[in-house]
Order: C-alpha cells, then sequence, then structure tokens
C-alpha cells in the first residue's frame, strides 16, 4: 500500500466519525435555535449529512476497505463546544458559529480527501467527494446569511428598547453654619429686661408696694 493510500484511508476513516458525530449534535442545535431560519437549516443539514455518509461508503467500497471510522478529535471537540453554547443558552448567533465552524473543518477535510483522489486517480472518487464539498460550501454560506439576519434582529430590538430616563439626583441638605445656629439661638432667648415695662420702669403694683413701705 502506498503512502498516500494509506493516508487517504486514514484521513477517511476520521472524516466518516466526524459525520457521526456531527449527525448527533444536528437535531440538539436544531431545537436549541430561536430563528426559524436557522432550525430549518440545521434539519436540512442533518438529512445531508446522512447522505454524505452513504457516499464515504461508496469511497470505502471503491477502495475495497470495509467501512469503519476512526475518532475524530477534532469533531469531538466541536461538538462538546456547541454543547456548552446549548447549555449556558448563548443565542442562536453563538450557535451559527458553532456550526460553521464544523463546516470549515469538514470543507477542509473534503478538499484534501479530494486533492489526493485526483493524484491517486480514483476520478469516480473524486466525484462523490465533490458533490459533498459543493453541499458542504451551500450550507456555510447558507449559515453567513442567517448570521446577518440574525445579528441584525438582534441589533434593531435592541434599539427599539425604550431608554429608561436617569433618575435625578437629589441634591444633599446643606446643615447650618455655626455663626448661623449661633444666631437662631440668640432670637430665641427670653429678654434680660423682663419685669419691666418699655419704659423701663417697674410696674406700678410693685411701686405702690414700695411707696406703703416707706
Amino acid at each position: 500500500m502506498s503512502a498516500l493510500r494509506e493516508a487517504f484511508l486514514d484521513e477517511l476513516k476520521d472524516l466518516l466519525d466526524a459525520e457521526l458525530q456531527l449527525l448527533k449534535a444536528l437535531p440538539k442545535m436544531a431545537e436549541a435555535a430561536q430563528n426559524d431560519g436557522l432550525r430549518v437549516a440545521f434539519q436540512e443539514h442533518g438529512g445531508q449529512t446522512a447522505n454524505q455518509i452513504k457516499r464515504l461508503g461508496q469511497v470505502f467500497a471503491a477502495f475495497e476497505e470495509p467501512v469503519r471510522g476512526k475518532k475524530c478529535k477534532g469533531m469531538k471537540g466541536l461538538v462538546e463546544e456547541a454543547q456548552e453554547l446549548i447549555e449556558e443558552d448563548e443565542g442562536d448567533a453563538a450557535l451559527i458559529a458553532a456550526a460553521q465552524k464544523a463546516e470549515h473543518y469538514e470543507i477542509a477535510a473534503y478538499g484534501t480527501l479530494m486533492s489526493w483522489a485526483i493524484a491517486l486517480g480514483q476520478d469516480n472518487v473524486t466525484q462523490l467527494l465533490r458533490e459533498t464539498l459543493e453541499e458542504e460550501k451551500a450550507t456555510d454560506k447558507k449559515l453567513t446569511v442567517i448570521a446577518q439576519t440574525v445579528v441584525n434582529t438582534h441589533d434593531s430590538l435592541r434599539d427599539a428598547e425604550p431608554k429608561e430616563a436617569p433618575t435625578p439626583r437629589r441634591k444633599p441638605k446643606s446643615r447650618p453654619s455655626d455663626s448661623q445656629t449661633r444666631k437662631r439661638r440668640s432670637t430665641k432667648r427670653p429678654s434680660a429686661t423682663r419685669g419691666k415695662t418699655k419704659s423701663g420702669k417697674a410696674p406700678r403694683s410693685k411701686r405702690l408696694r414700695s411707696g406703703k413701705r416707706k
């Protein structure tokens, strides 16, 4: 077995497992999507992914190899990241980002396999891989359009929210100064001339009593 053929089959097994992982994750992503267009896109891509797995089976057959996958660590990490976003309710924009990461991973993998298939002279395999590659690219473009709609809608809703008027701050009451306090106290003190008339003389009753004593 040539080194290129061996590398091709190894990458093919990795890609098969990646597709199987994504097939299980897409229904959860569709359920978590709030945007109707995004939900439908995930559901449609689930059907595409099932057909892509069948094409990979045909590629195995063309190389007369058993259909067997190899754990894809790359897709495993991407699926786990998407699951965290769902659990944390990060919203549609974050879901789209996670889905496009998976699409870009698959686009790179299918592009590599197609180039190797051409080098190995496998025309039929090349056609099968090209068909799937075009589907992956189309899905990525669709997600980009949906992402722009989701973000624009989010911004519009945010701008439409009524803004609360700022509550006016109350000015703190100023305390009277020491001089003002002393002035108020002085006005409340009883007059020192209490018991005398305005003319400065004692009341008549006192004057009469003093006259009798004399």
